[in-house]
C-alpha cells in the first residue's frame, strides 16, 4: 500500500508491505509515485523523481539511478524525473524526462531516455535517447542463456 502526506510546500509517500496475518511493514525509501508488482509477485518496483527502486517481500532493497544525456557546453544544470515505468518481456522499463538549462535558467533542451533493465537485479542493459517528448521504445536485449 503507498501512503501519501500532503504538506506545504510538498507530499511525502511511504510504502507499506501488507500480507495477511503478517505484520505491516514499512519499506525503506517509500518515497515513491508510482509502483508496480513483478510478474511473479515477489518484488515491488516503485519510481521516485529519479530513482528506481526494488523491494524483495523480505523488504531488501535495490536501487538505481536512470542516467541522464551528457551536459553539452552552456549547459549548467539538469532536471531529471522518471515519467513512466513498465514491464518489457519479464524486464523493467524507465522513461526519464531530461531537460537542459543554460547559464541564464533558460531551458535549451529536453531529452525522454527510455532505459531497460533486468528485473531482479536492476542492472542496466539497454539505453536510447530522443529529444523530447517523445519516447524511446525499451530495446529488447538479446542474452545468450
Amino acid at each position: 500500500m503507498r501512503f501519501c502526506y500532503e504538506y506545504p510546500g510538498g507530499q511525502f509517500c511511504q510504502v507499506d508491505l501488507v500480507r495477511p496475518g503478517l505484520p505491516v511493514k514499512v519499506l525503506k525509501n517509500g518515497n515513491v509515485t508510482r509502483l508496480l508488482w513483478s510478474p511473479d509477485g515477489r518484488s515491488l518496483i516503485g519510481a521516485g523523481t529519479n530513482t528506481v527502486r526494488l523491494w524483495t517481500l523480505s523488504g531488501t532493497l535495490r536501487t538505481a539511478v536512470p542516467s541522464s544525456p551528457l551536459i553539452e557546453p552552456g549547459d549548467t544544470q539538469t532536471s531529471s524525473q522518471i515519467i513512466r515505468l513498465w514491464l518489457n518481456r519479464g524486464d523493467l522499463c524507465v522513461s526519464t524526462r531530461d531537460q537542459l538549462f543554460d547559464t541564464q535558467g533558460q531551458q535549451r533542451h529536453t531529452t525522454v531516455t527510455t532505459t531497460r533493465y533486468q528485473l531482479a537485479t536492476l542492472q542496466g542493459l539497454t539505453s536510447s535517447t530522443l529529444p523530447g517528448p517523445r519516447e524511446a521504445d525499451c530495446q529488447a536485449v538479446r542474452r545468450s542463456d
